[in-house]
Order: C-alpha cells, then sequence, then structure tokens
C-alpha cells in the first residue's frame, strides 16, 4: 500500500500525518485517522491528567490484531518542540528520555505513530534530569479473575471507596477500558514510595481479610478465579497504568472512562458489564454532556462539599454567644480520627464522632459505647461538626443548642471497613474503647451501635441485680491492723446500678427506690460511661447534720411524683457509698477489701447528694467506736481489710457494733387503743421468722405519731387474717382479741435490752423497713 501523507496545523504546530485510512481495529473499521480525531477531540479533558508524566507509548504500526511494542525513549525522528525528560534510572548510567505530553500537538503527532495506548506513572516530572519523584497518586488495579467480571470489579471498588474515604481521601474510579477498573486518589503532602506502596498494599489485604470470597491481594492466578485482583503493586515508581481518556487496543475501541459512583452501583445491580463499556464516540458524548468526571478538584471541591455539610450545624449556632469552632476542617493526621465527647447538656449523653470527607459525622450516644456484643445502644443521627471540634472542651452556654458541657471522653484513630447510607463499619483505636463497631439506622435520625467483636477477655456484663454482703452483730476485734472501720449510717441499704450515666436503686428487697430518690441523677452523670455497681447506704440528715431514721421515713413511703419532689427539696436525701462491686466491665468482689477501697477512692465520687464514707485504716477501733457514741450516731462497722465481699451472705469479715440498740422485727397484728384512738392502732405485735411462723418477741406502743398509725392501718388492713402468725399463739395475751396480720411487713424498734423470757424490753418504734423481707429478720443479739 502506497503511502499517504498529509500536511496539517495542530495547536499552532505544522505536523505530517500519514496513513490516515489505515484500519487499526478491523472488527470495527476504525481508522488511523479516526484515532487521532478522538485524541485532538478529547485533548482537553486527557491533557490535565497526564501532563507532566512521563508517557511510555503502547504502538500498534498495523493495528490490533497485529504486534506492537512499548516505546519508553522517544523516537529519533521527534520534531525538537516534542517535550522530553531525561528520568534516572537506579539500575542504568544512562537513564531514560521519555516523551511527555503536555499539549495538543504532542498528543496527535504521538497518535500518528500509532500509539494507541498512552501509560502514564504515578509521579510528574520537573523540567531537569530527575529521579522518579514521589507519588501524587495512588491506585488500586481491578483485574477480574476467569469467572469474574467488571461486575464484581464495582461491588469491590465500593469497598476500596469506602477505605480511602475514611481516610479523607478523595477518590475517582475509572474503567480500565478492557475487563477491570481502578480507581485513583491524590495523595496530599509528599509521602514516600515506601510509606504508599505500604498502606495501599495494607488495604488491600485487609480487604481480602473481610471479604475472602471475593478479593485476593496475591497476584498468583490460581487463587484469583471468580474473585478480584486488588493489585497493590501499581504504587511503584517503575509502574505505568493506562491513562484516563486512553483508547485501548481490543477488536473494537473502548477507551479507559471516568465513571460516576452511580454508574458503578447501577452495573452492580444490573449484573450487565456491558454498561460500563464506552467507545471513543461515547465518551466524547459524555464529556459535553458530564464534563471530566477525572477532575479532582479535591481543594475547592471538598471545602465547597464540607461547608454544605456544616450548614445545619451553623444555623443551629450563634457564635457571638457560644464558644464552640465554627469551621475548621484540617485533617488530623495519616487515619481518619474520632472522638466521644461527654456531653453533660438537658439529659446525659455521648456525642460520637468520626472524622469523614473532612468533616466529623455525629451520633449522639445515651448510654455511651457498648463493650458488650450482645447489647446494642441507640445512637441518634445527628448534625456533621467542624474537624475543630473533635479537640473541644468547654460550657455551652444554657439557653444555646445543646447548652451545658462538653469534655472528651476518648479519641484515637480508627480504620474503615465499611461507609453506605446504611451501614458505617469501623474498627476503633482509642484508649479506652477499641474493636470493631457498626453503626446501622433503624428509623429516621435513630441509629444503632453495636459491637462486632467479642467482649475483651476479662469482660463481665453489669449484672441486672446483685445480694449485698451482710455484717455479723458483734464487738469489736481485738486486734485493729487487719482491720479497717466505717461509719454505721442510720439509714437504708441500697445497691445503685450505674450505666450510661443512669443510676438505678434497689433495696436488699429488690424494691426500685430509684423513682423514690430523684436526689442522685447526679451521681450518674458523674460517673458518666462507665458501667459500675456500688454498695452504700440513704441517708437524711436532720437539722444537727446527723442521720434521722424518721425523716428517711417520711421519703420511703411516698409515690405521687409531685410529692416526692417536695419532699426531695425538704428532706434532701445524701447516699454515702461504702464499696464498689463492679467496673467497667470488671466484676470486683473477688478483690480484696483494701484493692476495692483503692478503685473506689480513685473514682472520687463526692458531690451534693453522695460521698465516699472514709475508711479508717491503722487505727484504734475503740477510738472510731467512741467516737461515735460522742457524735450521736449509730455504731461503727469493722471490715477486714482482706475479706471479699460475698454476696447475700452475712459472714463475721465483716462485724457491726452498734451503739443504739435496733432490732429488726416482723408485724404479726395489732391491738386497738383506748379512748380517742379506739379503732386505731394501739401496739403492734411482733415477731422474728422461726420455723413456719413467728416467735413472739413483745409489742410496742410508743414512738407512733397519729400519721404513723394511720399509715400502718392503711398498710396492714388488706393483709388481716384470722389465724395468728405466732408459734405457738398461746405466747400472745391479750384483754382483747388482736387483730392478726399475715407476716408479710419488716419494721424496727429501738429497746433496751432483752428480757430473760426473750421479748424486747422498752421498744420504741423506729418505723418501717420496706427494704426488708421478713427472710431477713435476724435476732441482733
Amino acid at each position: 500500500m502506497a503511502r499517504s501523507e498529509v500536511r496539517v496545523s495542530v495547536g499552532g504546530r505544522e505536523l505530517t500525518l500519514s496513513n490516515l485510512n489505515k484500519v487499526l481495529f478491523p472488527e470495527t473499521g476504525f481508522t488511523k485517522g479516526q484515532l487521532i480525531d478522538y485524541y485532538v477531540k478529547v485533548a482537553p479533558a486527557m491533557l490535565p491528567h497526564i501532563a507532566g508524566r512521563p508517557v511510555t507509548l503502547k504502538r500498534y504500526p498495523n493495528g490490533v490484531d497485529e504486534k506492537f511494542f512499548y516505546e519508553k525513549h522517544v523516537p529519533a525522528h521527534a520534531p525538537d518542540w516534542v517535550r522530553t525528560a531525561h528520568v534516572a534510572s537506579s539500575d542504568s548510567e544512562k537513564g531514560i528520555d521519555y516523551v511527555v505530553i503536555d499539549d495538543l500537538p504532542t498528543l496527535a503527532w504521538a497518535a500518528n505513530l500509532g500509539s494507541i495506548e498512552l501509560h502514564v506513572p504515578l509521579w510528574s516530572v520537573g523540567r531537569r534530569r530527575v529521579l522518579p519523584a514521589p507519588p501524587d497518586l495512588l491506585v488500586f488495579d481491578l483485574d477480574p479473575g476467569e469467572g469474574a467480571t467488571i461486575v464484581e470489579c464495582c461491588t469491590v471498588a465500593e469497598l476500596v471507596r469506602d477505605v480511602l474515604e475514611g481516610a479523607s481521601l478523595d477518590c475517582r474510579p475509572k474503567t480500565s477500558g478492557s475487563k477491570g477498573m481502578q480507581i485513583y486518589a491524590p495523595l496530599p503532602g509528599r509521602p514516600t514510595w515506601e510509606k504508599t506502596r505500604a498502606q495501599s498494599r495494607e488495604i488491600a489485604e485487609q480487604l481480602e481479610r473481610q471479604h475472602p470470597e471475593l478479593i485476593v491481594s496475591n497476584m498468583r492466578k490460581t487463587l484469583r478465579r471468580g474473585k478480584v485482583l486488588i493489585d497493590w503493586s501499581q504504587n511503584h515508581q517503575s509502574k505505568t497504568t493506562v491513562g484516563v481518556y486512553s483508547v485501548r487496543a481490543r477488536q473494537s475501541p473502548t477507551v479507559s472512562t471516568p465513571v460516576t459512583w452511580d454508574e458503578i452501583t447501577h452495573c452492580q445491580k444490573s449484573g450487565d458489564p456491558s454498561v460500563l463499556e464506552f467507545t471513543t464516540d461515547q465518551v466524547l458524548e459524555r464529556i459535553d454532556e458530564l464534563g471530566d468526571l477525572f477532575s479532582f478538584g479535591h481543594t475547592s471541591a471538598t471545602k465547597q462539599k464540607q461547608a454544605q455539610a456544616l450548614k445545619t450545624y451553623r444555623s443551629k449556632r450563634d457564635p457571638a454567644k457560644t464558644p464552640e469552632p465554627m469551621g475548621g476542617t484540617s485533617s488530623t493526621g495519616s487515619h481518619p480520627s474520632f472522638v466521644i465527647q461527654e456531653h453533660h447538656a438537658r439529659a446525659l449523653h455521648w456525642d460520637f464522632r468520626l472524622e469523614h470527607n473532612g468533616v466529623l459525622v455525629s451520633w449522639a450516644l445515651p448510654k455511651g459505647v457498648p463493650q458488650d456484643p450482645k447489647t446494642n445502644h441507640l445512637a441518634v443521627h445527628t448534625e456533621d461538626h467542624p474537624m475543630d471540634y473533635g479537640s473541644f472542651e468547654g460550657s455551652i452556654p444554657q439557653g444555646e443548642y445543646g447548652g451545658g458541657d462538653v469534655r472528651i471522653w476518648d479519641h484515637g484513630h480508627y480504620e474503615l471497613e465499611k461507609w453506605r447510607a446504611n451501614e458505617v463499619m469501623v474498627v476503633l483505636h482509642g484508649s479506652k474503647v477499641s474493636g470493631r463497631y457498626v453503626l446501622f439506622p433503624t428509623d429516621g435520625k435513630n441509629w444503632m451501635i453495636h459491637r462486632m467483636d467479642p467482649a475483651p477477655e476479662d469482660y463481665t456484663p453489669l449484672p441486672e441485680r446483685v445480694r449485698p454482703m451482710l455484717a455479723t452483730p458483734g464487738k469489736l476485734p481485738s486486734k485493729d491492723g487487719d482491720w479497717a472501720y466505717e461509719i454505721k449510717w442510720d439509714g437504708v441499704r441500697a445497691i445503685a446500678y450505674v450505666d450510661g450515666g443512669r443510676v438505678r436503686l434497689q433495696s436488699r428487697n429488690d424494691k426500685d427506690l430509684t423513682a423514690a430518690f430523684p436526689d442522685f441523677r447526679e451521681l450518674g452523670a458523674t460517673i458518666g460511661a462507665r458501667p459500675c455497681i456500688l454498695d452504700g447506704e440513704i441517708v437524711v440528715l436532720g437539722e444537727d447534720g446527723k442521720p434521722n431514721f424518721g425523716l428517711l421515713q417520711r421519703r420511703l413511703h411516698v409515690v405521687n411524683t409531685n410529692a416526692i419532689k417536695k419532699l426531695a427539696a425538704d428532706y434532701p436525701a445524701s447516699y454515702v457509698i461504702f464499696d464498689v462491686m463492679h467496673l467497667d466491665g470488671r466484676r470486683l468482689t473477688g478483690l480484696p477489701y483494701d484493692d476495692r477501697r483503692k478503685i473506689l477512692e480513685e473514682l472520687n465520687l463526692s458531690g451534693g447528694s453522695f460521698t465516699t464514707a472514709e475508711s479508717f485504716r491503722d487505727v484504734s477501733g475503740a477510738d472510731i467506736l467512741r467516737a461515735t457514741v460522742e457524735n450521736g450516731l449509730e455504731g461503727v462497722i469493722a471490715k477486714r481489710r482482706d475479706s471479699l465481699y460475698l454476696e447475700g451472705k452475712r459472714n463475721d469479715t465483716w462485724v457491726k457494733v452498734k451503739n443504739i440498740q435496733t432490732q429488726e422485727v416482723v408485724i404479726g397484728g395489732w391491738t386497738e387503743g383506748a379512748g380517742n384512738r379506739t379503732g386505731s392502732i394501739g401496739a403492734l405485735l411482733l415477731g422474728i421468722p422461726a420455723g413456719r411462723g413467728l416467735r413472739y418477741v413483745g409489742k410496742v406502743g410508743t414512738g407512733f405519731n397519729e400519721r404513723d398509725r394511720k399509715e400502718l392501718l392503711d398498710l396492714l388492713g388488706p393483709v388481716t387474717t384470722k389465724k395468728s402468725p405466732f408459734v405457738p399463739a398461746s405466747d400472745v395475751s391479750e384483754p382483747a382479741p388482736p387483730h392478726f396480720v399475715r407476716p408479710k411487713i419488716v419494721g424496727e424498734v429501738q429497746y433496751a435490752a432483752w428480757t430473760m423470757a426473750g421479748h424486747l424490753r422498752h421498744p420504741s418504734w423506729r418505723g418501717l423497713r420496706p427494704d426488708k423481707e421478713p427472710s431477713d429478720v435476724v435476732v441482733e443479739e
């Protein structure tokens, strides 16, 4: 065939083009002239992406069905206006003079050489002799193995995107123009090749571990059947990938084409690989319609995206009234960050924030981050926050949005496994929280956060119910050094369960006291997100500053909400804490007393309505007991310093020594009063459980006021019975027949002594003990 030539002017340069009618793609009849025409038309979109990069030309002089060769060295006949770059080589003194395609004339000239494909590296050159520069792009080449197609590549592409975006790297997908695709991300700064290669390999291997049925990161072809290879090895100074908008040497002139993530999703759903195959004509039409989809424009585009994301955040805040940051968007490092902030707003909660696309995507967690995979916690999706919020601590003025104190509870970095509209999966690396978590929506703004890893090895879920350890009545120990002494408080024993900053109070007999004592909400806010179980005593102090059991009685029986609030204001209660049984998923009951006390004291629990009881060690028990007598207190509790916490058991490693003689009793009946008290309670018949009934221990007719008598009558009426609960019944001898009741109600009396007959001498009524069951009642002395 005779060689035909034509002289044309392209971009101000004179070019000699030859054999324009030569068919390069026999199956479609696509000619060399059409190839040059395509590259000339696509140049405005293509050149910005290949400019400054040494180009390897893949030349097909006689078309795609004939032999081809790669040309790295600039051809000897190249015009003198073609830019070249001499790239030094670590294994060659000479190096290589590459073509650098910066302009339209050079692109048309290269196409005229039959350069169907243009391949470029991940780095750019300057104007002088250079070694390969640091990378400015990161690439993942997705290559489907036998039995897989670009459809599977699309699934993998989304997984890669999630990881890259989690690292705050903008990324763009493009088809290879052959059977696979690539994902590119611009690299900020000047990372080393070693770091970039290690990072890309880590991501590929991480995704392979998570999706072994779909992904392989090893180049061996025997491993790739039905899977997609994530070729991370392309991130090397000597490697090249096909340039964006380059034609590929296939049976038809397909193009390595940028695509949208929506198109990738559509390909997945349709299962049709052909939806991501584009010819030269189609690509030119796409550019006219969609513009250059490969244009990162990462600085301005990202800032616009961040500004839009923060629009809601800013609309809710007045910078003149709140110290909260209004817009910093700088990333915190190579790994995306997370922060958990304890927020004492109208309701205590924890703000969980993940760095993503230059902002902190945020959820409010009313109970904090779960440690137990068996328990999901509510996560309310809130507005995106600026990156600077990740270091914010301070007080938001009351009346402003989110008014209250904010402090950082934990922070660190995370690995992103998945980020989709309906699922966010991350691996957290913090000082308090570490592990794999997933967040997923349930309804509207309501999401859930779930721990996917097993709980930590020593983790124990917070029990729903524990029984307090009981002390044995006795005398002071003879050897002080082995014992610690605490004040015995004249109150009601209560176990405090604190979870997610909320307090639940239970009495010894499992009655819920939470509603009756709203005083202790502050305790939950102080402990915060550290789940724990505390042991202590509820007391109400009188005007003399001493525990007043009578005032406490007024608080125990009220159920009306308004009345509870009024009584809480008139007679505020205090919770005196003397032990910790569970903390941060760890059961502490198997630790010695001294160790538990150290943990309790490190919690520093002291507030307006709660305090940590003092523990007196290396002192004289007699001196402590004497001090309680002088101050009108009930007595002391002596605890062996090596004693374990024996749930629900009475043990002599805890000994109570009382200054005031008190005894819990079970009410077995009552007698009527005389005169104006006819029909009302004159005295209560008292017993101690013995066998199948009660052993009669006497009656009490003093210590009541009229309100007490009325409350007792209302309480005893429903449990009236004709049968005496006392055994033997003959022990009860009254002038008038008494009113017997079923032995269900426990009270407490103060007394002078026990008689020889086993009755209480001079008992005086102290009050009901709704925190005790009849089975708890034993003789104190």
